[in-house]
């Protein structure tokens, strides 16, 4: 048995107006019926490609006909009509939002009439990809109110091509008919935008991420960037040391970058210009002791923007920040993908200021199409979207984009931080933020923690700061008439730094 059919119903009129900020069980129930459909198996029975309708006016069916009823679908169908069109021998999967629920259910009835071939599952998730790809894209050119240029024939032909190559069991000519299918999507990409289109994936490394999970981030299909405090890596040094090699492996590769540079995160506003500069300083040298080299690009996954950062980063010579928040609080934020971000003092430094998408909402890669055209239309040279994420939270449609890396980038390129902020264009986009824009929400949630004197211990710190600046000065005085020279202020910040961070963790 195969079937001869493939329709997708959808929640609107057409793809034009389908509501990208559906609640999340329906946009994946959406998405995976897009992949799902893509199946080898059901591609190579039915000799054509997946089709959409709207789910108000369902179309004339033929008999053995797979029917995907995502959730968003089930009350706008007539009444009865799922039951009519199964009396003809068609499958409908109903309301099913798990991508492995579905494909089972879509399965079992050919299985019921004979074995299937068995087919390499990595090859199943390529194919995948191409059905979210394919969806992503037709969203795209509609968003950018562009019309449908794709070369369907073509598409199904090489689409065809692949499913029964793989069924063959010929897995090097199937991916060669995928490459081709992937690069028809770029080709139409290309003809209403025919720059580059990158995506930025951000992975926020802190001390719940377990070794296990990060390594799972080093494959090759496509760069992640990580954003870390230095103390975590120093305590994964300790614990997990063929981790860090691992790490360093995959940075000398480019297969990885890392944002950050301080050693823990820490709020500017909430500590003393020397306390800052001391997290820096220790951040960057911890980087230097593992990896023989320290980020070019500054960011932090707490609260960590005020508005004199620009000048201090340059001093201590990053290329780059990030001028997003991962966590609470408010900052300004702006229309491009990448700013010249200028500080108090008139120094300017490259940032990027698009705001993430929640890589593990299945309503992010739906919104991930809106996100592309406002950057296509807004920025000057290259068009961005970064999804934000942390390494144990595992999705198909993150999945199914870093899949597509290794065939053709039609929806946009991975690449790291360091590649963004060199290949993008902010030179023309200055901007100057005050610092009241920036408000950070540490003082309440350490009030709301159950911790002791949540809101004081940064009083008393700068108040002990405060005190040893008064020593130094009487201790360099002293010290001057009597004709010595002694370094007491350096390591008596670094006792206090460490009675501070105890405190904090406390």
């Amino acid at each position: 048995m195969t079937y001869n059919d493939l329709i997708i119903f959808i929640p609107s009129y057409s793809l034009e107006d389908l509501p990208v900020g559906m609640p999340d069980l329906q946009a994946a129930s959406l998405l995976n019926a897009f992949a799902v459909a893509w199946h080898p198996v059901f591609l190579a029975g039915a000799q054509v490609l997946p089709r959409w309708h709207r789910a108000e006016e369902p179309p004339e069916v033929q008999e053995r006909s797979l029917i995907f009823v995502p959730e968003a679908c089930a009350k706008r169908l007539p009444r009865d009509w799922i039951e009519q069109v199964q009396n003809r021998g068609c499958v409908v999967l109903n309301e099913l939002v798990d991508r492995e629920a579905m494909l089972h259910e879509a399965l079992k009835p050919l299985e019921e009439t004979g074995p299937l071939p068995e087919i390499d599952p990595e090859l199943v998730a390529d194919f995948f990809a191409l059905g979210t790809c394919y969806l992503l894209m037709e969203l795209l050119t509609r968003h950018m109110h562009y019309y449908n240029d794709l070369d369907e024939v073509y598409l199904r032909r090489e689409a065809v091509s692949a499913a029964e190559a793989a069924l063959a069991r010929d897995a090097e000519t199937a991916r060669e008919h995928l490459r081709n299918g992937f690069e028809s999507l770029t080709e139409g990409r290309e003809r209403f935008y025919p720059i580059e289109s990158y995506l930025i994936d951000l992975c926020l490394l802190d001390d719940t991420a377990t070794p296990d999970a990060i390594r799972r981030q080093l494959d090759d299909s496509a760069p992640v960037n990580f954003i870390v405090a230095a103390r975590d890596l120093q305590q994964w040094q300790a614990s997990a040391p063929e981790l860090l090699e691992a790490l360093d492996e995959a940075w000398k590769a480019d297969a990885v970058d890392f944002a950050g540079g301080t050693w823990r995160d820490v709020v500017p506003m909430l500590v003393p210009l020397e306390s800052f500069l001391w997290q820096l300083r220790r951040g960057l040298g911890v980087f230097r002791n593992l990896f023989g080299r320290r980020p070019r690009v500054w960011g932090q996954g707490q609260f960590g923007l005020s508005s004199h950062l620009p000048q201090i980063l340059r001093r201590f010579g990053f290329e780059g920040a990030l001028h997003v928040l991962l966590g609470d609080g408010t900052y300004p934020e702006s229309d491009y993908g990448a700013i010249r971000w200028q500080g108090c003092d008139g120094s300017v430094i490259d940032a990027i200021s698009r705001v993430p998408l929640a890589a593990d909402k299945a309503s992010s890669y739906l919104d991930l199409a809106v996100r592309l055209a406002e950057s296509m239309e807004h920025d000057q040279s290259a068009a961005m979207a970064a999804l934000f994420r942390r390494p144990d939270s595992e999705t198909p449609w993150l999945d199914d984009l870093r899949r597509m890396q290794r065939y053709s980038p039609c929806v946009g390129r991975f690449v790291t931080l360091t590649e963004y902020l060199r290949e993008a264009d902010s030179s023309s986009r200055l901007s100057v933020f005050d610092a009241s824009e920036y408000v950070s929400p540490t003082l309440q949630e350490s009030g709301l923690a159950p911790t002791t004197n949540p809101i004081s211990r940064h009083a008393d710190h700068f108040v002990r700061m405060q005190k040893l600046r008064t020593v130094v000065w009487q201790s360099g005085v002293m010290h001057a008439l009597k004709g010595e020279r002694r370094r007491l202020h350096r390591r008596a910040l670094e006792e206090m730094e460490w009675l501070y961070a105890g405190r904090l963790e406390a």
